[in-house]
């Protein structure tokens, strides 16, 4: 037995420990031995009957997949890709560490392949929206709810797939995958309350390019929380001043997958802060706190 594994079975040892202060120190250095303690930690949560130790084990054991999900992100950020698919799979890595991402893309390239042979090649925009939406809302049955007040499940994509219902939000992350693989150009705007709408671009727009302001059109906007409803640059203004949003166009750029990864972050967070669940907002505002960052950098390397 080398001293790494013999510095282990100290510390398992003294997880039921009732000292505080031996804990938090038995916890740093359990932390600090990274994912390899995972499978060890786990068998010895299976075998004991301490729930204080069990309890220690999985706040432990959370804490350790937070660190590994902090340098995902760094990753994801320093990236030149910001894959938005890859940016949603990590924030559903933080309720679902475990978490299949193969069985995603499974599911998304079956919905995808059933929209494609719907559509034509020279079909109007409106009318390749209105397949997409056809198949999407009615044939699949997805549909928005509002339950993020009963649970947050509704705003993670692997959650939002196998129950085909999910907040706005997801429902609307869904779409855009699936449009942007069937190139679609249908995209994100963000809205003042942390919510998105969609809309159909007249110019191409690259979300993963920081865009302060966008030099081409809307051709028309699109509304999954209301089945896929699709409603013009009008109507859209008129949604605007009754909510009091600011009902300039000017103001609402396209979100690149950063802006995205970051309002679903936010959404989440407010579920947990909103029931007192304060260590997982602290946690998600970390992870927001790298984006705002990032972002901040991009804004002064533009100047």
């Amino acid at each position: 037995m080398d001293k790494s594994e013999k510095e282990l079975n100290s510390l398992i040892y003294l997880l039921d420990d009732p000292d505080r202060e031996i804990y938090s120190n038995v916890k740093t250095k359990l932390i600090g031995f990274g994912k390899q303690v995972l499978e060890r930690l786990e068998s010895t949560w299976e075998f004991t009957q301490d729930e204080l130790v069990q309890e220690r084990i999985e706040e432990i054991i959370h804490q350790i997949n937070f660190e590994q999900l902090k340098g995902r992100f760094s990753e994801w950020l320093d990236a030149d890709t910001h894959d938005l698919f890859d940016g949603i799979n990590l924030v559903c890595t933080y309720q679902y560490p475990d978490l299949n991402f193969e069985r995603i893309k499974s599911i998304l390239r079956i919905l995808k392949k059933d929209i494609w042979l719907e559509m034509g090649l020279n079909y109007s925009p409106i009318k390749s929206i209105t397949i997409f939406n056809r198949l999407f809302f009615e044939s699949y049955g997805f549909k928005a709810v509002n339950h993020t007040n009963e649970t947050p499940q509704y705003l993670y994509i692997n959650h939002v797939l196998s129950a085909k219902k999910g907040e706005p939000l997801s429902i609307s992350l869904i779409y855009i995958l699936l449009a942007n693989q069937l190139n679609i150009p249908v995209h994100a705007i963000a809205l003042p309350n942390n919510q998105i709408i969609l809309a159909y671009l007249t110019h191409p727009f690259n979300p993963v390019l920081p865009a302060y302001s966008y030099d081409g059109d809307i051709e028309f906007l699109i509304n999954p929380a209301e089945q896929g409803g699709i409603f013009n640059k009008d109507h859209f203004l008129r949604y605007l001043k009754a909510n009091g949003f600011p009902a300039d166009l000017r103001e609402y750029a396209p979100c690149t997958n950063i802006q995205l990864i970051r309002i679903l972050l936010d959404n989440i967070g407010q579920y947990y802060e909103t029931h007192n669940r304060f260590n997982k907002s602290s946690e998600l505002k970390e992870l927001i706190s790298m984006l705002d960052q990032f972002l901040d950098k991009l804004k002064e390397a533009a100047k």
